[in-house]
């Protein structure tokens, strides 16, 4: 049977261990490592009922007290799975949620249970016809089949204890279990025994600082964890992947590792790409550009790249509407570049082979660069998984020139020349060419790169106010947004922009638009009315009205006066924004605040400046976010530094009535 997955999230940690389990005869039992999965108690013993939370980190709803799991491959896979946790509040919901992955029909679920035990009452024990069948999406996989329930009246002072055992034709090529939980854990033990004649590896990560350790037997690994803290879920950190500490296991048909496996995969991505480049293609795209002779090497490549993304359509970018306009089958390029320039369609792997046989015919230094998709997960060099690569880039440098003289390309992407989506930028990648294979680290764009610019219009109303604006975005500003609307049927679509408009509570949008989303070469545009509620204003009665509101780009939050990961963040950036506010009937500007607010800090920039004008008050802001990733140790002064911004973007304009002579 075909394996059903071949993702896997795994990632840079702190500590790492990677092991292969070689195809050996396994040791009879495997005695080491052996786990006996059953039912726990249907009592709470006299050691549960003393326990209660540890308020030294913070409130705890619940306490884990086993999480176990034994996981045997072969011919099939058998799952075997108990859990036993002691609820302290209410709050602990995803402790009694029960899940059960199973993909039906092939999957056979053996045995189950599921209880909840409470001071002084009877066992409430869940059955048959409490269990749903569910698909839920997964990081970085298709949807999985589940059967769920929730046990029921699991109230502060009770346990709950439920397990299964399962199992399923074939076996998965790889799986991330995650050994944190947003509760502690008492006891965590996971043992696997791969099968088949292919290599068993597993991989810990983030496990560097808590207790947690292997034994090997055979081909079976035994991972045992105690006192477990739970995760921390923090605004504006690392991919959940990297953040918590995890167990990987992966297949794989050999035994290589580290960069010895991605020196392999580098030469055989070459390979393809210099097998799909035909030169009878590079001399057609040439041809039709009439590059001059005598024209630098970079605006040669920079006039290529330009050619590309105006006339071959990136079909791993379409819109909605393109997929639908076939019938229910997306048109797809030929195997090689004869068959792209036919059909003027490739996908973003196809337009990065065509660059690079251009660049380098253009008289380029070109490489190529695998990267992952940082919001989901990090590239791992020691990990020998080529699904971790999510996309494929093009780097370019003056022949001979330095490392820091890259220049890295997205073909077909629709941004500017030298930019690449941000989620590709500041983790690791690696870069290769024909001849070797390295690691490097790939810079996020300067802020001035991706600026916004806000135009709005605030006419105060008897109750509330309206507003209309307009935002254009360079660069990173708005791509995600943009990609995202693209993919949207019509109706999805509004529901999205209503919400980029600021539709909430107290704010009623009545156009949400993005103009020449149809072309993903077209930079990002948002046009937005909307009227937001207020106290009902007396005409004669002074007024004030903040600069604030759905029409500024969020200035990033962060409440928690500690912090436990990394700060990162999408992108630098520049937020400008022009804002007239008029005056309402009968008034005029009074004492205006101070004409100009200037914050400097190593984290970015901030100016206000605010000058009446015969119809009430212009505002011009400027907000310019300088990092893109900040340590734990400099969470202090960030923090500082966005509460100033926050706190001067609260600055009231006041209007008072007209003097009578």
């Amino acid at each position: 049977m075909k394996p059903r997955s071949r993702r896997l999230l795994v990632h840079l940690a702190v500590a790492l261990v990677l092991v292969f389990l070689a195809a050996m005869p396994s040791v009879s039992s495997a005695d080491k490592t052996i786990l006996s999965i059953s039912p726990g108690s249907r009592s709470i013993s006299d050691e549960e009922m003393a326990l209660a939370p540890d308020r030294s980190g913070g409130p705890q709803s619940g306490l884990i007290l086993v999480d176990e799991t034994d996981r045997i491959d072969g011919r099939s896979t058998q799952i075997a799975h108990h859990f036993r946790a002691k609820v302290f509040s209410s709050e602990a919901q995803d402790l009694q949620r029960l899940e059960i992955p199973l993909e039906r029909p092939t999957g056979v679920l053996k045995k189950w249970w599921a209880w909840t035990l409470c001071p002084g009452a009877p066992v409430a024990e869940l059955g048959e016809a409490d269990l749903k069948q569910e698909m839920v999406p997964r990081p970085g996989t298709r949807k999985i089949g589940l059967l769920t329930a929730t046990l029921r009246g699991a109230g502060p002072g009770c346990v709950i204890d439920y397990g299964y055992i399962v199992e399923e034709s074939g076996f998965p090529i790889s799986a991330l279990i995650e050994i944190q939980r947003s509760s502690p854990s008492k006891l965590f033990r996971y043992r696997w025994t791969p099968g088949g004649p292919e290599n068993g590896t597993y991989h810990l990560g983030g496990t560097a600082d808590l207790h947690v350790s292997t034994v090997l037997d055979g081909r079976a690994v035994l991972v045992t964890g105690k006192d477990i803290p739970p995760w921390a879920e923090e605004p504006s950190m690392p991919p959940r992947s990297a953040a918590i500490a995890r167990l990987s296991l992966l297949y794989r048909p050999s035994a290589e590792a580290g960069m010895e496996f991605w020196r392999r995969q580098a030469k055989e991505i070459w390979h393809q790409a210099e097998y799909f480049a035909q030169e009878e293609a590079v001399r057609q795209v040439l041809d039709v550009m009439h590059i001059p002779t005598g024209a630098p090497w970079n605006e040669k490549v920079k006039k290529a790249y330009d050619w590309l993304g105006g006339s071959i359509k990136n079909v791993s970018l379409q819109t909605s509407e393109d997929v639908w306009s076939h019938t229910g089958k997306i048109e797809r390029a030929a195997p090689r570049a004869m068959g792209l320039l036919e059909k003027k369609a490739a996908t973003g792997s196809e337009l990065a082979f065509l660059f690079l046989a251009l660049a380098r015919t253009l008289g380029a230094d070109a490489s190529l660069i695998l990267a992952s998709r940082t919001q989901d997960h990090y590239f791992d060099p020691t990990l020998p998984d080529p699904e971790q690569a999510d996309a494929l880039l093009v780097a370019v440098r003056e022949p001979g020139g330095a490392d820091d003289a890259l220049q890295v390309i997205a073909p077909g992407s629709g941004l500017p020349f030298g930019e690449i989506p941000w989620w590709f930028t500041e983790e690791r990648v690696l870069m290769f060419d024909s001849r070797r294979a390295k690691v490097v680290r790939l810079a996020a764009s300067e802020p001035r790169r991706s600026v916004s610019d806000t135009r709005a219009r605030i006419t105060p109303q008897n109750r509330g106010l309206k507003a209309s604006w307009s935002r254009t975005g360079t660069g990173q500003q708005g791509y995600e947004e943009r990609l995202l609307l693209r993919r949207l049927l019509a109706g999805e679509r509004r529901l999205i922009l209503n919400g980029y408009c600021g539709a909430g509570e107290g704010v009623h949008v009545s156009l949400a638009e993005a103009p020449d989303i149809g072309d993903v070469n077209k930079g990002f545009r948002l046009v937005c009315e909307a009227t937001q509620d207020g106290e009902e204003r007396s005409p004669s009665a002074e007024a004030g009205f903040r600069i604030d509101g759905p029409w500024l780009v969020q200035v990033p939050r962060f409440e928690a006066e500690t912090r436990v990961h990394p700060i990162v963040f999408p992108f630098p950036r520049i937020d400008n924004a022009t804002i007239e506010i008029d005056a309402p009937e009968g008034l005029v500007p009074s004492d205006p605040p101070s004409p100009a607010k200037l914050l400097e800090s190593a984290f970015g920039h901030y100016a206000l400046f605010v000058r009446p004008t015969e119809t009430g008050y212009q505002v011009e802001r400027s907000f310019s976010l300088a990092v893109a990733r900040a340590t734990v140790e400099e969470y202090p002064a960030l923090r500082e530094f966005l509460n100033k911004v926050r706190e001067a973007d609260g600055v009231i304009l006041k209007f008072r009535p007209i003097a009578t002579p």
